[in-house]
């Protein structure tokens, strides 16, 4: 059984799964129109203590702010 977690605790380097976003329609649809659906993989480029991440999605590099990803569910 994995471990669920927001993105923010994901290590550079990780390769996860998005779970779920915890946010309204429009955020979700935001995140969607950038590919970040449920059950697509990950992988964190980039998560300094501060500051945005970046991740890996269907060959595409997706910045992401701190609050945002902290939204987004992954194991």
């Amino acid at each position: 059984m994995k471990h669920k977690m927001p993105l923010t605790m994901a290590r550079p380097g990780q390769k996860v799964k998005l779970l779920a976003v915890n946010a309204g329609r429009g955020l979700k649809s935001r995140l969607a129109a950038m590919g970040l659906v449920p059950g697509v993989e990950l992988v964190v480029m980039n998560s300094a203590f501060a500051g945005p991440l970046v991740v890996s999605v269907k060959d595409s590099r997706i910045m992401l702010g701190r609050g945002l990803a902290h939204k987004i569910i992954v194991e």
